[in-house]
């Protein structure tokens, strides 16, 4: 739904800019111009009396407070137009300037975008292991939140938050100049920014004007370009004293691969993002510690989720550590209790330690008519008015070859801007996200997934541990439909 407006609303491109550099939470710049307007609709007259009012010979200003040092600054005519926001100082940065430039100032102005004032109505359900059914479904409980951040806009795809954002300044500041080559690995679970730090690392040593090669993967190229900016030196090959930035390389191989190629090639540095949880391989991570043991990376980690919803977020990490504690390439009682001693370093990073910052989001699981509960969650979900245009707003993921992707689900989706692929197909998703997900599973792969598999074959481990990366794609609602009826 949109929040109404009771009357015009504009911004100066100077406001546009610093917005989208601002690097606390945007949404209270957002929920404080709401406020405003609120106020401005319930009293009209005196809803100005509590805000200051500054000094300027062109035109009204007022400031007002976002946070302890963050102020917005914006004008009242025919309607409100947002002039600046930023540290407590813009005021008089503002002031500073001449007659002449802020004249020019004011008159770049554009409507403000209708996703600035959205709102969504999520629904808040506390995730259940156990399927549910038509008779044992759960409560859910309805809250209306502010969209974190401007999600139904490509700026989206480039925000970081303050723990991204120090990360990228930091290995900014190390890199920018030049030195002796350098290893750096973030480590990260899902929906922490990896993708995103890279993204603005990239575009920041652009800028500055450093030779940058970016190596992702052509999904992730698609999904990052499908935004305002391009990013830098996507596509080129290595070169003596550039910044090579990789992204969740595909293997472990692959990795050691890119370590060797920048080395002989003589690059300034090598940075890699890395959720070690996407790789499928059995007994990848012996291997994994040994090369950090050689190579002696900068090691740095995200564990803050911005980019999922508490209750799909947390759902998934369940999903992945019921795995890893349940199912092991081994049968020996000592065998599978030195593979959880390597595994639990990393399961600390991308999993324990993890926190959200969006509370809201909704799990669901049927195991009964689903084609009638695939036909209410999918016109649940046309029937948003917050979907994505700027990429797809939803994934369906189908248990191939256990499961086939219905026909009828495919000629209901056509035309949606709704993409669907196999299970054996995760490469292709790896580093994008969905705002939902629907996940058709056999009812043999639900139940390995609930219950675990000991001296899992390398064809068992793969499918299971590729659904952290299936069920780490969606932002605010998961909905999984478990095929009883299936071959699997």
């Amino acid at each position: 739904m949109n929040k109404k407006q009771p009357f015009p609303v504009e911004w100066t491109s100077r406001f546009e800019a610093n917005y989208n550099r601002y690097n606390g939470q945007r949404a209270r710049i957002r929920a404080r111009v709401a406020e405003l307007m609120r106020k401005y609709n319930e009293e009209p007259t005196t809803w100005l009396r509590n805000v200051e009012r500054l000094s300027d010979n062109l035109v009204p200003l007022y400031r007002d407070k976002i946070s302890e040092g963050e102020r917005l600054i914006f004008s009242v005519g025919a309607g409100l137009l947002l002039v600046d926001v930023g540290p407590h100082e813009i005021m008089e940065d503002f002031q500073s300037l001449s007659n002449t430039a802020r004249r020019q100032i004011l008159k770049h102005k554009n409507t403000v975008p209708s996703w600035f004032f959205q709102v969504s109505e999520i629904k808040n359900t506390k995730f259940m292991p156990e399927v549910e059914t038509e008779t044992n479904g759960n409560s859910t409980n309805s809250e209306i939140r502010w969209l974190y951040e401007e999600e139904l806009n490509e700026a989206w795809l480039q925000f970081l938050d303050v723990q991204q954002s120090k990360l990228k300044e930091e290995i900014f500041h190390r890199v920018k100049i030049p030195g002796e080559f350098e290893f750096h690995l973030i480590l990260g679970g899902a929906g922490t920014g990896k993708t995103i730090v890279l993204l603005n690392l990239a575009l920041s040593l652009n800028i500055a004007g450093r030779n940058v090669v970016c190596q992702f993967s052509d999904p992730v190229i698609k999904y990052l370009n499908s935004g305002k900016q391009r990013v830098p030196g996507s596509g080129l090959p290595m070169q003596p004293g550039a910044v090579v930035l990789v992204d969740d390389p595909i293997s472990f191989v692959f990795l050691q691969k890119k370590i060797k190629e920048a080395q002989e090639t003589k690059v300034r540095a090598l940075v890699v993002t890395l959720d070690p949880f996407q790789w499928i391989e059995r007994r990848v991570y012996e291997k994994f510690f040994k090369l950090l043991e050689n190579e002696v990376p900068y090691e740095h980690y995200l564990d803050v989720c911005y980019r999922q919803s508490k209750s799909v977020g947390q759902a998934a990490l369940t999903f992945t550590e019921r795995f890893l504690n349940n199912t092991s390439p081994f049968i020996a009682d000592s065998k599978i209790a030195n593979h959880k001693k390597l595994i639990d370093p990393l399961k600390k990073i991308c999993i324990d330690n993890v926190s959200f910052v969006d509370d809201g989001g909704r799990i669901k699981a049927y195991d009964l008519n689903l084609n009638q509960h695939f036909e209410q969650e999918l016109n649940r979900f046309l029937a948003r008015d917050d979907k994505w245009t700027h990429w797809h707003p939803m994934l369906i993921v189908f248990d191939s070859p256990d499961t086939t992707m219905p026909q009828e689900w495919i000629e209901r989706i056509r035309g949606n801007n709704i993409r669907y692929i196999s299970l054996n197909q995760v490469d292709k998703i790896r580093g994008t996200e969905f705002q939902e997900i629907f996940v058709l599973l056999s009812a043999k792969t639900w139940k390995q997934l609930q219950e675990g598999v000991p001296g899992a074959g390398s064809y068992t481990w793969n499918k299971l541990i590729s659904l952290h990366t299936v069920f780490t794609r969606s932002k605010d609602v998961t909905i999984i439909f478990v095929d009883e009826n299936s071959d699997g």
